[in-house]
């Protein structure tokens, strides 16, 4: 028998529903369209979700309209359940893209919009009070086919022109919004021109039951994932060895964003990579050389793949060219790996490099070796452990040492060279050409205090001289340096050769600069004739590159016009004051 005591003093208990608070959807509106090219594209799939045809719009600085022959809202249920409510589920099969009814609230935060549809207008305007959250309905006599939208943007849409008859199209909210609905399954109009294409209607490299597929060698933009037409996301081309564009003809599972797919919970995306990836394979087993997508995702697989290699496909593996050297041509692993030694280049001496692995000294690994794949490259030690797996994965065994590139630069720092007249640029020639009028007119007495015979001059590479000599016949200037009279002058120019007179013996690899080079350097720096010759280089170069119709550096303009506002001002012999 109860007690009707005890159940006076029980609490009341009542259910209620949480609720949304308006400001949080303002920010879902404001917020899940990454830009207006993505607000439209969420139209276009609207009015496919709709059952449209065609779809026409036409878009100016200010405002847009897009007109679609879809099913539309035709009494006010649909209308208080699906344009009223935002997020209301879609049921299976009811709809091409649709999951959550709320990707119309994209374009309201970007424009003034009013929606007409059967007999009803919405007229949305958010850029108001948030806690006014909503919008005015009017209810008309006539019907109107379909659903008819109008947008004045709250802000200029400056991309509008490229919206126009004319080809060639490539910037601007166009350009994305183009790109975003290329593949959709019906035809879509811009200002009177049809700008998507029917994937049914397209050629394809190949097509399956899962996705229509366009495979592009070394295409940098990587590979343009498409949901049923409508651009989700790129994707590394280097992960799968190849760019290219791939349309799926099902549902993809996608975030809420719909700018990435959900990869471990959409089946179709499962099918389609897997297509992908045997495609690659099927490359690989034919390929002698690889681009830069194929060697990339072969590199990270051999890194970072966890298949056993069987001893057929490493045999294979080795004789493909997708290792680039100092040379810059692709190499085999059988070739670039078959050595014991290896170092990795500094991206700086690239003529010390090149004598190393001309002399077989050790195998120069370039950084662009491991280029987009999941290396910490920033760690130098990686290199060297990634080499050691790449020969271990390879059957290749693990006999390996690793040279520092520094030992070698200390080691082989006089590596150098002597270029042509004839190789060098016209701006280089004239720069040259008054450094030897000045050799031959003033002789060696004004470069090293009169102890040095007059040398001939040339020009050179070098990683690590900017000058040197045989101490006897000649000077070398290094090409790097020749063009350093556009920005700091011909000073440096002139004590560089007065530097190199200052050896008596060659300045090149290791040498010294004992009591009697500081001696002649110094008295030649000292020469009253040192700061003329540079002002007499200067002259003759500015001289040589107004005949050749060479662009003056910023530096050197500057300099020339200032003396020439000067000019007018000097005084003439007749009138200057006598100096004291």
């Amino acid at each position: 028998m109860s007690n009707p005591d005890h159940a006076a003093h029980l609490p009341f208990k009542e259910r209620r529903a949480f609720g949304l608070h308006p400001k949080i959807l303002l920010t879902i509106m404001r917020e899940q369209a990454g830009s207006l090219s993505k607000a439209m594209a969420e139209l276009v799939m609207n009015s496919i979700d709709a059952g449209a045809t065609r779809i026409d719009l036409i878009v100016g600085e200010e405002s847009f309209v897009l007109t679609d022959d879809g099913c539309g809202f035709t009494t006010r249920d649909q209308l208080e359940s699906f344009f009223d409510i935002f997020g209301a589920p879609h049921e299976d099969g009811d709809a091409y893209y649709g999951r959550f009814r709320i990707g119309r609230g994209q374009i309201m935060s970007y424009a003034k919009t009013t929606w007409r549809s059967g007999p009803f207008e919405m007229r949305v305007d958010v850029a108001g009070n948030a806690n006014d959250l909503g919008y005015d309905l009017l209810t008309h006599s006539e019907n109107i086919t379909g659903c008819h939208i109008t947008g004045d943007f709250y802000e200029r849409n400056w991309g509008y022109r490229a919206f126009s008859d004319t080809e060639g199209f490539d910037w601007g909210i166009d350009a994305d919004f183009h790109n975003l609905i290329r593949y959709v399954p019906i035809p879509v109009f811009i200002n009177g021109r049809q700008v998507n294409k029917l994937p049914a209607e397209e050629t394809w490299d190949h097509e399956d039951e899962n996705a229509w597929y366009r495979f592009i060698k070394d295409d940098y933009t990587g590979l343009g994932l498409y949901n049923r037409g409508v651009l989700v996301q790129y994707l590394n081309a280097s992960r799968f060895g190849t760019g290219g564009i791939v349309v799926s003809k099902h549902p993809l599972t996608t975030n809420m964003a719909r700018n990435a797919v959900v990869e471990h919970r959409c089946p179709v995306w499962q099918k389609v990579k897997t297509t992908i990836l045997k495609r690659f394979e099927f490359r690989l087993a034919k390929a002698k050389k690889l681009n830069l997508d194929e060697a990339a995702k072969l590199m990270d697989d051999l890194l970072f793949g966890e298949d056993r290699i069987s001893y057929e496909t490493g045999q294979q593996i080795r004789k493909i060219r997708f290792i680039p050297d100092i040379f810059g041509e692709l190499k085999t692993p059988n070739d670039f790996l078959a050595g014991c030694f290896y170092t990795l280049h500094d991206n700086k001496h690239p003529m010390i490099a090149e004598r190393v692995q001309r002399q077989g000294r050790a195998a120069v690994v370039m950084r662009s070796m491991f280029a987009r794949t999941r290396l910490d490259t920033e760690t130098p030690a990686n290199y060297f452990r990634a080499v050691q797996k790449l020969r271990e994965r390879l059957g290749m065994g693990n006999d390996t040492q690793w040279i520092e590139f520094a030992d070698l630069v200390r080691e082989l720092n006089d590596t150098s060279t002597i270029i042509e007249d004839s190789e060098l640029k016209e701006e280089e020639r004239i720069v040259l050409s008054e450094l030897r009028y000045l050799n031959n007119q003033s002789s060696a007495r004004h470069f090293a205090g009169g102890y040095a015979k007059r040398r001939r001059i040339v020009v050179g590479e070098s990683d690590t001289l900017q000058a040197w000599t045989d101490g006897k016949s000649f000077i070398a200037i290094n090409r790097k340096q020749i063009l350093s009279i556009r920005y700091s002058g011909a000073a440096k120019l002139i004590l560089l050769i007065a530097h190199e007179y200052g050896h008596e013996e060659p300045s090149t690899g290791e040498h010294v600069h004992d009591f009697a080079f500081y001696h002649r350097f110094h008295e030649s720096v000292l020469s009253c004739a040192t700061g003329g010759m540079a002002d007499l280089l200067f002259r003759r170069y500015v001289s040589g590159i107004c005949k050749a119709g060479i662009v003056p550096s910023s530096a050197t303009g500057q300099h020339v016009r200032y003396l020439g506002d000067c000019s007018p001002k000097l005084r003439s012999r007749l009138k200057a004051k006598r100096a004291p």
